[in-house]
């Protein structure tokens, strides 16, 4: 009986499109004071992107960034190593206020460690690249909040080479598609090397064009 349940259960959730699903997600509404800007309120859900309107958001969130956001991450494995991911962020976005749909990419497995990958990603090394409660510091500077592209749309390839990663990515810098007579292409790679529990080294770049103008960006 118990083995004729179990399987009425695997056939029920393969059915209902529940097998291989992963759903994350994490809420953090923050208080902060600050002294310089006169403020100290609770911040949450509030947009980050540069828009002062009626609701008087802050044109830079030098003070809390994507704290004080929320957001949540649904995974689909489809067999075969084959992946689909939609990451919704409302507001505190990596990539604007724009839209809530902060990531979504799907991964082809092409066998030894190499991977193909199609979609939205936010910037491997640009703004806000960590969750806000993976993060040690809360206040940035304007080069780190402005220094860089926030997000590619394209594909790419990923690679694992024993303890090291790399992923690429190539398409439409800052931008879902091109208006007539813009020029927004690149490429963007980045490689991490873990050395141990707690240690290791990365190195990432961008290289393209925004809207015309060239940009090259390492860090």
């Amino acid at each position: 009986r118990i083995r004729v349940k179990v399987e009425a259960m695997e056939d029920s959730q393969e059915a209902n499109g529940m097998k291989g699903l992963k759903i994350s997600g994490m809420i953090d509404p923050i208080y902060i004071y600050n002294a310089r800007a006169h403020r100290g309120s609770f911040q949450f859900l509030n947009a980050q992107d540069g828009e002062v309107n009626d609701l008087k958001q802050d044109a830079w969130g030098y003070d809390n960034s994507n704290f004080g956001g929320v957001s949540i991450k649904f995974e689909k494995d489809l067999g075969g190593g084959m992946m689909t991911m939609v990451n919704l962020r409302p507001q505190k976005s990596a990539t604007g206020s724009a839209t809530i749909v902060e990531e979504a990419t799907v991964t082809v497995p092409l066998g030894d460690g190499m991977s193909a990958v199609a979609g939205k990603v936010i910037s491997f090394n640009g703004y806000e690249y960590s969750d806000s409660f993976q993060k040690k510091s809360i206040t940035h500077n304007l080069l780190w909040d402005f220094g860089g592209p926030s997000f590619v749309t394209g594909a790419g390839l990923n690679f694992k080479i024993g303890s090291m990663v790399v992923k690429t990515m190539a398409g439409n810098l800052n931008t879902y598609r091109d208006l007539p007579g813009d020029n927004n292409f690149g490429a963007h790679w980045r490689g991490d090397v873990t050395l141990g529990e707690f240690s290791g080294w990365g190195i990432s770049g961008m290289h393209g064009k925004i809207y015309d103008s060239t940009f090259n960006y390492l860090e």
